[in-house]
């Protein structure tokens, strides 16, 4: 199929290179009327929904005439030609695509992972995975038709099947797999432009009618299980006061954590395999997957999470020695260490040094401010004392105006430990 964006520009010149469809086809085509638009669905919002992440766009559409283009020239004839699909075509554009997609999405108030992303800020890391495959696509388009449409504008209608799947990273597995069919009909004054606008206005209506699913609305629901295993509640667990360890030995209890998409950190605080971290980087995910610093990984299954402050509690089967955690209050000036994963996976078991700076209230809650480097990837990792115990969790970087500076936050361990009903121990 001739590219879209050269259409208007190269159409007369270029008549004589697409194959002419046989009478049926031409018949069809110039019949065709697109369904009735899909409502827009607004999901109820106490629905616990996971979030989703675009993932891809494939046309597999038969190689055989999809589209009737007419283009009228003023004072002078039409011209008429069909459309064929071809293996080359770049028919569907990946960042136009996920827009639209992300759009409808928000619209009914299911979690896009990736859309309005910040440093270390509340956003939605992703398991789920969503594509489709566009199987079939009919058109019937015509720049200038009408006596109120203007010359550089498009009517007509196009149709649209499409083939959703739904795919978990973490199960490894598709676990939905959804059929729509939808399309656009332009409106009575054309749509300016590219006739590619009602490719993509028909996908739109295809996504709309994939979330008035309800196929795609259970595989996007939050178990209800796991929502109630996230509720704050009274633990004891075999925390350790006493045991200080070198910063190597401290290294080798911080995990990376992923959730769908998103990349975080996390330390073992028991031998029993409790794993602290941030609710922003695992609260929202029933499980996670966790990378120790041999390089083997586990599963993990968030057993606790509170919002406000941003604290999550995750099992697993630990591969390594908890460290020990200290409650008692720090020093103005005393010598801190951050370990975590910066920026990409390759850069595990960083540790970087700095000083408490201060201690702070923001939006109510204690934190705890040092000079100590940290960056994305660092959220839910330890911040260490010179002995190797715990004193806080890495939470935020300072960034005005997008510019990183030397003020970090860090949430008291604490204060960490209370907000999931577990018992800190004596200072």
């Amino acid at each position: 199929m001739q590219s879209f964006r050269s259409l208007i520009i190269t159409f007369a010149a270029c008549l004589s290179l697409f194959s002419p469809a046989v009478g049926a086809e031409r018949e069809e085509l110039l019949k065709l009327k697109a369904p009735p638009p899909a409502a827009r669905s607004v999901l109820p919002a106490e629905l616990k929904i996971q979030p989703v992440k675009f993932a891809r766009a494939i046309v597999r559409a038969k190689p055989e005439p999809w589209a009737r283009i007419e283009v009228t020239v003023p004072k002078a004839r039409s011209e008429v030609d069909y459309l064929t699909w071809s293996e080359t075509d770049d028919a569907l554009d990946p960042a136009t695509v996920q827009t639209i997609f992300a759009e409808e999405m928000i619209a009914a108030r299911i979690p896009v992972a990736g859309a309005g992303r910040s440093l270390f800020g509340e956003e939605a890391p992703s398991d789920l995975q969503v594509g489709v495959i566009v199987s079939d696509m009919k058109g019937r388009l015509c720049r200038g038709c009408g006596f109120s449409t203007p010359w550089m504008s498009w009517v007509g209608d196009v149709v649209m099947d499409a083939r959703w799947e739904v795919y978990s990273q973490l199960g490894a597995r598709v676990i939905a797999t959804i059929d729509t069919r939808g399309g656009f009909t332009a409106p009575g004054r054309g749509l300016a432009g590219s006739p590619q606008r009602l490719v993509y206005e028909a996908l739109r209506d295809n996504i709309r009618r994939l979330i008035a699913s309800e196929d795609f609305q259970k595989a996007l629901a939050v178990r209800s299980d796991v929502e109630a295993q996230t509720r704050p509640q009274n633990r004891t667990l075999a925390l350790q006061t006493t045991k200080p360890v070198s910063l190597q030995e401290a290294a080798n209890a911080v995990v990376t954590i992923y959730a769908g998409d998103a990349m975080g950190s996390g330390v073992l605080i028991t031998p029993d395999g409790d794993i602290l971290t941030n609710h922003h980087v695992a609260g929202s995910s029933g499980k996670v997957r966790l990378r120790w610093s041999d390089g083997t990984d586990t599963i993990g299954e968030v057993i606790g999470s509170d919002r406000r402050r941003d604290v999550a509690l995750v099992k697993t089967s630990p591969k390594a020695q908890p460290i020990a955690v200290r409650v008692k209050s720090l020093e103005l000036g005393e010598t801190v260490f951050a370990i975590g994963t910066p920026l990409d996976k390759s850069l595990a078991n960083t540790l970087t040094r700095g000083i408490v700076s201060g201690t702070r209230l923001i939006d109510g809650l204690p934190m705890i401010q040092s000079d100590v480097a940290i960056d994305h990837g660092n959220s839910g990792g330890p911040l260490l004392d010179e002995k190797g115990q715990i004193v806080a969790l890495t939470v935020a970087r300072l960034e005005p105006d997008g510019i990183g500076r030397d003020i970090s936050f860090f949430i008291p361990i604490a204060d960490a430990l209370k907000a999931l009903g577990i018992q800190p121990p004596a200072s």
